[in-house]
């Protein structure tokens, strides 16, 4: 009878054919290197991520807002232009005069021609309504606009948007 060819054998040992053992060669295995490729990557993401978080933070940390609810009597140079106009009377006064100076993060000009920001100043995302024709400032350009400070009207997120009466 006929042997057939198994692989590799070794002489029977209580009647049972054995297989000779396939050992790699010695050294560092797949799966370390998959390892360490996996370790590489993931502190590859740690730095991508740290330095998006440190850039955001460098955009959105400086500004600022200031507000003034006083009489105009009161008012210091900057809140002039406040009392000029009554503001929007469909929205929510948060406060009578407001000075914002952040970085510009959106330009959104809508068919009617007006004309709406979405601005950073210290931490703070606000909304921006330009008056109607005006001059769009370029995307990341640090502004300053005084005007009132109003509720938006998105029911569900709370934002607050001046209405920009000087923009400088």
């Amino acid at each position: 009878m006929a042997q057939r060819d198994r692989g590799p054998e070794t002489a029977n040992v209580a009647g049972r054919a054995t297989k000779k053992l396939c050992l790699r060669p010695m050294g560092r295995s797949r799966d370390f290197r998959t390892v360490r490729a996996m370790r590489r990557g993931l502190k590859i993401a740690g730095v991508v991520v740290a330095a998006v978080t440190v850039a955001a933070a460098g955009l959105s940390a400086p500004g600022s807002k200031r507000t003034y609810d006083g009489p105009q009597a009161a008012a210091p140079g900057w809140a002039h232009p406040c009392f000029e106009r009554s503001p929007r009377p469909d929205r929510t006064l948060l406060h009578r005069c407001a000075r914002v100076r952040g970085r510009v993060l959106r330009v959104e000009r809508r068919p009617n021609d007006e004309l709406h920001l979405a601005i950073v100043a210290r931490w703070q995302l606000l909304i921006v309504k330009l008056e109607d024709g005006a001059d769009s400032p370029s995307l990341g350009s640090m502004v300053t606009f005084v005007g009132p400070l109003v509720r938006t009207h998105y029911r569900f997120v709370h934002l607050e948007e001046v209405e920009a009466f000087e923009f400088e």
